[in-house]
């Protein structure tokens, strides 16, 4: 049961997970902004809420706070802008994202849209843990993902042998690298505190297409690796399924 408790005495609280499915049933996790415009599908809303009691809460433009954010285990931020909205991230909200991470959490953001609002306010997030994203757009595709061609050893990228990107930014500053395209890099992962933060330079893997259309993608590992990173060590820690060969 979510509870709070170790019950089993293992040394992890709340590590349920009914189904073996890869996803702590008791996870909690937030979402900042809105889902990308770009493509169809929002990973958050129909997979994770199949997988987790709780789903994932979005708290859309709403202003953050530590009060806010402070009982979920994983924040991910996606588009800032808000179709016209933009949200200019104050230093007090900056400050409660990163105290969120200290205390022990997960953050990750995405990018990959055209308006530069959008990366200006996720830059200014992400300006607390010295990494950005830079201004020219990089991984073009032409309106389709082209594979990432390097993946490094992390384990975010285990059992992952290749995954797409589109129109996405590069990830600037400090951090261990976990995904390149040409050399230009697209993923980064960095210890903060007692928490983690994952930085990706693009969102289509929250698009239908890359879970559906290609099988040579493994993004919905990903996405579990990414989970499992993010969460707390000591708080709904579940194993991964097998993979199938």
């Amino acid at each position: 049961m979510c509870d709070g408790l170790d019950n089993d005495c293992d040394g992890i609280v709340d590590n349920v997970d009914v189904n073996h499915d890869g996803v702590c049933d008791c996870l909690r996790l937030a979402t900042l902004g809105k889902p990308g415009a770009s493509g169809v599908g929002n990973v958050f809303k129909a997979w994770l809420a199949a997988r987790s009691n709780a789903g994932a809460d979005n708290l859309g433009d709403q202003v953050v706070t530590y009060d806010l954010i402070k009982d979920y285990q994983v924040v991910i931020i996606q588009d800032l802008y808000n179709g016209g909205a933009a949200h200019t991230y104050s230093a007090s909200e900056v400050k409660a994202l990163s105290d969120f991470v200290n205390a022990g959490n997960g953050l990750m953001t995405l990018t990959g849209y055209s308006i530069s609002e959008e990366r200006k306010n996720v830059n200014s997030i992400l300006s607390a843990f010295g990494i950005s994203y830079g201004s020219a757009g990089v991984f073009y595709g032409g309106g389709r993902t082209v594979p990432v061609d390097q993946l490094f050893t992390h384990p975010t990228t285990e059992n992952v042998k290749s995954i797409g990107v589109d129109n996405g930014y590069e990830v600037l500053g400090d951090g261990t690298l976990i995904a390149a395209v040409k050399g230009v890099r697209a993923g980064v992962v960095k210890e903060v505190g007692t928490g983690r933060i994952v930085v990706w330079g693009d969102e289509w893997i929250t698009y239908d297409t890359e879970w559906l259309n290609h099988p040579d993608y493994q993004v919905e590992r990903f996405w579990l690796n990414v989970i499992k990173w993010l969460t707390p060590t000591q708080i709904c820690q579940v194993a991964l399924p097998p993979i199938v060969l």
